[in-house]
């Protein structure tokens, strides 16, 4: 999913990002973001320096009712796959259209051995949104966004565009905020706040949450991305519940984790 060069310059750049923006928004991007991840050093980054981030919000009836039907909730984010890989092939046909450089990242696939994890050369989809300016890393290792909460199903597109990018969020917004602190079962969660560069070791209990379990397929189902060689992987089978979609539940916005700060855990 690379594009070429030879950039058509009858248009300015802020006329084709401004015309992105009004695409993606128009087929159902929640938040259209765009980062510099120069910095991040990579491969990839100095390859394609700016990111595009895309963001669909969840259905708050459906996480709302987790506890009810995690099932539905699972449904739920693998049904989003459909509709985002859509906004990133808009994204893909205009800068292609204009002649820049771009490279998609996957948001789901099918992982059949270790070797190949180890070989599996991607971005984040989170630490792209950062750059973007569109949330934060929250405490339990989520996405935050201001508008939605953690409740956001993500896509990134690299591009070597020079797209005007945000003012990048380095350190998280939760002050004292402890809902999903208070409503991990299993008191994994740290309560520490996120910064750049920081583990998500230090967040929460990695080898809980990170354990893969097999399909019955006898294969393993790795669905979204999570910091393993830059990437976000969310490890899930659909049999066993590895993301249990708490923090997702619980997890307020900017305004309602004002409400909820507790100091009594610091």
């Amino acid at each position: 999913m690379s594009g070429g060069k030879g950039v058509d310059l009858k248009n300015t750049v802020a006329e084709q990002q401004s015309s992105l923006v009004k695409a993606l928004k128009k087929a159902g991007a929640s938040l259209v973001g765009f980062g510099d991840i120069s910095v991040q050093g990579t491969d990839l980054a100095r390859k394609y320096p700016v990111v595009i981030s895309l963001v669909i919000k969840y259905d708050e009836q459906i996480v709302g009712r987790l506890h009810l039907d995690e099932e539905a909730f699972h449904q739920h984010l693998v049904g989003l796959n459909r509709p985002l890989k859509e906004l990133m092939s808009i994204a893909e046909n205009l800068l292609s259209e204009w002649g820049y450089g771009y490279e998609a990242m996957p948001i789901s696939f099918l992982v059949e051995s270790n070797e190949q994890l180890r070989e599996l050369k991607t971005f984040s989809h989170k630490a792209a949104a950062t750059c973007a300016g569109s949330g934060w890393i929250g405490k339990c290792s989520l996405l935050v966004t201001p508008e939605y909460g953690p409740r956001a199903k993500l896509g990134t597109v690299l591009t070597d565009a020079p797209f005007k990018t945000a003012k990048p969020i380095v350190k998280d917004r939760c002050k004292g905020c402890t809902l999903c602190v208070k409503a991990c079962p299993y008191g994994a969660i740290h309560n520490v706040h996120w910064e750049r560069g920081l583990g998500r070791d230090k967040l929460f209990d990695v080898p809980y949450f990170a354990s893969i379990q097999e399909c019955d397929s006898g294969r393993h189902f790795i669905h979204d991305l999570f910091h393993l060689h830059g990437a976000e992987l969310e490890l899930r089978d659909f049999g066993y519940g590895v993301q249990c979609g708490i923090g997702e539940q619980v997890g307020g916005t900017l305004r309602e984790m004002e409400g909820h700060e507790d100091h009594s855990l610091h």
